[in-house]
């Protein structure tokens, strides 16, 4: 069993055209943890928001989950797919460790990332993963999709230059891991 797979899921077109169209939608705010002056503490993600809704490559991503899933993992994932950030990182952009289960979260079961920048787009930014005594760093083709389970540790290393488009999401089950 392996614990992260990553494949090439879209060409590099396809992934031009997804951020095309993106950029013409709202863009919402990063994930910060304020006090109450309204001062942000912490930011865990700094990164500019925004949905993806295209019901082709939602069920994409969906069916890609369910296949590796099945190959790899056989978690209970009939709550489907909630929705899709299109994660844009700047010079700076970076998102703390965390893991994406757990709380008001404990039905989901798989993460998903995939890359829609070229890799000579931006420096920095690497999804690096936690599992063992040495962290993985997530491949960075354009177009590749990763997958691993909701309640593993990872962050995105500050950008250092240029921009990280990504999208991001959760396949869900009825229940917590069963």
């Amino acid at each position: 069993m392996n614990t992260f797979i990553s494949y090439q899921l879209w060409s590099p077109e396809e992934c031009d055209h997804i951020v095309e169209e993106v950029r013409k939608t709202p863009c919402h705010p990063a994930l910060s943890v304020v006090d109450d002056r309204n001062q942000i503490k912490k930011s865990f993600r700094q990164a500019d928001m925004y949905g993806l809704g295209n019901r082709r490559l939602l069920d994409q991503i969906l069916d890609a989950a369910k296949q590796v899933n099945l190959e790899q993992w056989g978690f209970e994932i009939d709550g489907g797919l909630p929705s899709v950030e299109v994660l844009r990182y700047k010079k700076g952009g970076h998102q703390a460790s965390h893991t994406d289960w757990g709380g008001v979260h404990r039905t989901r079961k798989i993460t998903f990332t995939i890359q829609l920048s070229p890799p000579d787009a931006y420096e920095g930014g690497e999804l690096v993963l936690f599992d063992g005594p040495e962290p993985w760093l997530c491949d960075s083709s354009q177009g590749s999709i990763t997958l691993f389970p909701s309640w593993t540790l990872h962050q995105v290393n500050e950008l250092t230059s240029g921009e990280r488009w990504s999208a991001v999401g959760w396949v869900l089950g009825s229940s917590s891991y069963a």
